[in-house]
């Protein structure tokens, strides 16, 4: 999209320099207006643009109680202004490096979409979304993870013909990353700049509802708020202190009805981040040093530091701080041009454009208890006899060591065994403490962070029960399309499931193409004092081969014959059931389903692969009570199979984490 851009700007710039050099000739260019006498010179234009431009306007409010604000409204291009190429060389974004005082953050680099002021919103946004704030972009591009750019989305044209790149989080538009209503696009875009009330209010529709992108939330290119299409409004104070959200939220326009906070852009971005559930912190606007603000670099560099992007204001764009280099007040940033880093000098301008203000919205984790929930409650075994749990919770705090947190259990204290961290949340190893009788007990998690204590409790989410143990048969698809790596996991992953199953539990295991083996028939488990029944388990899925094609069925009435055959009558009845294709051979399904349904077998499914029959896996679970579980590919199948395994044994399971364990401290 940019380059044909740029082609086009390139034969308009020399037109409009020609044009240009008549216009000089017959009147000077001193009569020419202030934002177009840049084409008319060369690659070293004015560095700082007279205000109230094109791309840029400001003016002082005065509040309802007398206070005078700075309203500047941003409404940079969608393409790089002519004359500044030199200015806007790409750079390599340098690897932090300590010694020579250099910082820099991996921050996603979006097309200009919407308006420069959400584009950059959205970056930073995105920033956070791979950084641990793992809600702030749900869609299904990426496994729902936000990528490094906007390239996975194609590009639309408006109805005058101007094409843009689009991001959904920055503004969402129907037919858009799977969106099937409208969004922010349709509801308030008519064209660049324009002032016409949004299409939702022309065409009388209702208003899409926020939730996705952050440029509603920003009050981008909304008429309700005064903004043309594409701007952002953005207050500060006229002198250095800043002017924080609190004030923001209790501060009334002359009219004394309006709080300016329903207007500006930063306050916009602290309402989406609270909309996806994360806690404000820090939250301001403030100009920077070099127009009598008092943002100075040590500040931009204290963000930086602490892993967090800045949204720059300029005077007509918006930008995003990604890091620095100290020794020369270098700024590394993204400008919404492309997906380049570039850079500019601390107080400067970029793109003949001085440096503003800041937008400043830090946040942080609401601390919560992710599990166990009172609606799925850890098994911690019998009251007077209790074994480990696994808890998870949110990060209020890197890197915090384990005697921060506090675990109880019905009010008693549970001893954490183990500390693990990764980039989202801390698991728990947890010692249940003995309680005086089975039953439902509540749980609680504090923690001591820099800033005070958190804590969550979750009600009943602890369940103390005798053991009761369960029969599974493993039924594993071994058709042709699961050799390789495919084959080699679901063989691991059900070794696996082996190890957590328990003594006095029953284990089987039947594997199948167009017919059915039955590759090690349903036992009971034993201490391997009396017989190793788990590695003799193993040893017969190590010996599966794939090939052949698939009867689905005849798989699951094998399993079954096992369980009604085999099956202690008081124990509940498991069948795990593998496929990675679809049923091409009789017995169907349809014909042993009605079987199984009417016993007590639960049977939870897995599809393996783009080939898997979803429907068909998720109706057999959905008819005998279990759950349909996908796996996009082999190295999923562990993580899932350990949760079903919990599901089945009424347990939990823990088996590795990506992150840190705190130091010297060993699983037992």
């Amino acid at each position: 999209m940019h380059a044909k851009n740029q082609i086009s700007l390139t034969f308009k710039t020399l037109y409009g320099i020609m044009s240009l050099a008549v216009l000089l000739a017959a009147f000077g260019a001193g009569n020419l207006p202030p934002a177009r006498a840049q084409l008319a010179g060369t690659e070293t234009p004015s560095p700082t643009p007279a205000l109230n431009s094109e791309y840029f306007s400001t003016r002082t409010v005065v509040l309802a109680d007398g206070t005078s604000l700075d309203e500047d409204t941003i409404n940079g291009p969608s393409t790089p202004p002519a004359g500044y190429e030199l200015e806007r060389t790409a750079v390599a974004l340098p690897e932090p490096n300590q010694e020579m005082a250099i910082k820099t953050l991996t921050v996603p680099a979006f097309d200009w979409s919407f308006g420069c002021s959400a584009t950059s919103g959205a970056m930073i946004a995105g920033y956070y979304d791979r950084t641990g704030f793992t809600d702030m972009y749900t869609g299904p591009t990426n496994s729902s993870v936000i990528p490094l750019d906007s390239s996975s989305w194609p590009d639309w044209t408006d109805g005058v013909g101007t094409s843009y790149g689009q991001c959904p989080l920055t503004a969402s538009h129907n037919g858009l990353d799977g969106r099937t209503t409208r969004g922010s696009i349709d509801d308030y875009w008519v064209s660049y700049d324009s002032a016409t009330q949004d299409p939702y209010i022309t065409n009388g529709w209702t208003q899409h509802t926020w939730g996705d992108a952050i440029g509603d939330y920003m009050k981008t290119g909304q008429s309700t708020y005064s903004n043309h299409d594409g701007l952002t409004t953005f207050y500060t104070y006229p002198e250095a202190r800043p002017l924080t959200c609190s004030t923001m939220s209790a501060s009334y326009d002359a009219d004394g009805v309006t709080l300016i906070s329903t207007r500006d852009g930063t306050y916009g971005r602290k309402l989406f981040y609270e909309a996806k559930g994360y806690m404000v912190t820090d939250c301001y606007n403030q100009k920077t040093d070099n127009n009598g603000g008092g943002f100075t670099f040590a500040l931009f560099k204290a963000e930086i530091d602490a892993g967090r992007p800045v949204l720059l204001n300029l005077e007509g764009h918006s930008i995003v701080g990604v890091g620095y280099n100290d020794s020369s007040k270098t700024v590394y940033i993204h400008d919404t041009w492309d997906y380049d880093t570039h850079s500019m000098t601390w107080g400067g301008s970029y793109s003949g454009m001085a440096l503003r203000s800041v937008s400043i919205v830090n946040i942080r984790l609401i601390f919560a208890i992710l599990s166990p929930l009172q609606g799925n409650p850890a098994y911690a075994g019998s009251f007077n006899s209790p074994s480990k749990i696994v808890v998870e919770v949110t990060k209020p705090e890197n890197g915090l060591a384990k005697d921060k947190l506090t675990v109880t259990i019905g009010g008693r204290p549970a001893n954490i065994v183990t500390l693990y961290e990764d980039s989202a949340k801390y698991i728990l190893e947890v010692n249940a403490p003995i309680q005086s009788t089975n039953g439902l007990y509540d749980l609680t998690v504090s923690v001591t962070t820099s800033s005070g204590i958190v804590s969550d409790t979750e009600i009943a989410a602890v369940s103390y029960a005798e053991a009761n143990n369960v029969d599974v048969d493993l039924v594993i698809d071994r058709t042709g399309s699961m050799k390789g790596d495919k084959i080699d996991a679901a063989k691991n992953a059900s070794k696996q499931f082996v190890d957590f199953m328990r003594n006095g539990d029953m284990i089987g295991v039947v594997s199948f193409n167009t017919s059915a083996t039955t590759n090690f028939p349903l036992t009971t488990i034993s201490p391997p004092s009396s017989g190793d029944t788990k590695t003799q388990a193993k040893d017969a899925i190590d010996a599966i081969n794939a090939l052949g094609f698939t009867s689905i069925a005849v798989g699951l009435q094998r399993g079954q014959e096992q369980l009604t055959t085999l099956g202690q009558a008081s124990h509940p009845w498991a069948i795990i059931l593998l496929s990675d294709g679809q049923e091409n051979n009789a017995p169907w399904v349809a014909d042993v389903l009605p079987g199984i349904v009417s016993s007590k077998t639960v049977v939870y499914t897995i599809g393996l692969g783009s080939g898997a029959d979803e429907a068909l896996l998720m109706d057999i679970a959905s008819q005998t009570g279990g759950t349909y579980n996908f796996a996009p590919g082999p190295e999923q199948l562990a993580a899932i199979y350990n949760t079903i395994v919990g599901e089945v044994t009424n347990q939990q399971t823990l088996l590795s984490e990506t992150g840190t364990a705190q130091a010297g401290v060993i699983d037992t």
